[in-house]
């Protein structure tokens, strides 16, 4: 069964399928072992959220902070980005080179002004 206190994947863990089944609530953070060693903190949140702005300027401050790590420095600067949809862009998924991921829910409809001026003003890549 999959622990809700710790992702990790590969031979001993739990599968995808394990994890599908795991509660991951709106403002709930977890710790997720995307590669062997490399832990990463990874909160889901909704577009609606008050504390988006600090959350996104988190984002921000680890991609300007010096990267002592040779192969993270080339990163410096930039955001990870991949986004999710059906109709409409509904999961937008951002990761720092420190490794601090935000996954941000936003619900069909109107756009929102915070995500939309961070898009416009910020280097990704995908």
């Amino acid at each position: 069964m999959a622990s809700d206190a710790k992702i990790q994947f590969g031979e001993g863990f739990p599968t995808l399928l394990d994890y599908d089944k795991v509660k991951w609530s709106i403002g709930m953070t977890k710790t997720v072992e995307f590669f062997p060693n490399k832990i990463f903190s990874v909160k889901m949140v909704s577009s609606l959220d008050p504390n988006l702005e600090k959350y996104l300027n988190e984002l921000d401050e680890d991609s300007k902070t010096s990267l002592n790590d040779q192969y993270l420095s080339k990163y410096e600067g930039k955001i990870a980005i991949d986004l999710e949809w059906e109709v409409e862009i509904n999961l937008f998924q951002f990761c720092s080179p420190k490794g601090r991921v935000l996954l941000i829910r936003h619900p069909d409809g109107l756009g929102n002004r915070v995500l939309f001026n961070f898009l416009i003003s910020h280097k990704f890549y995908g």
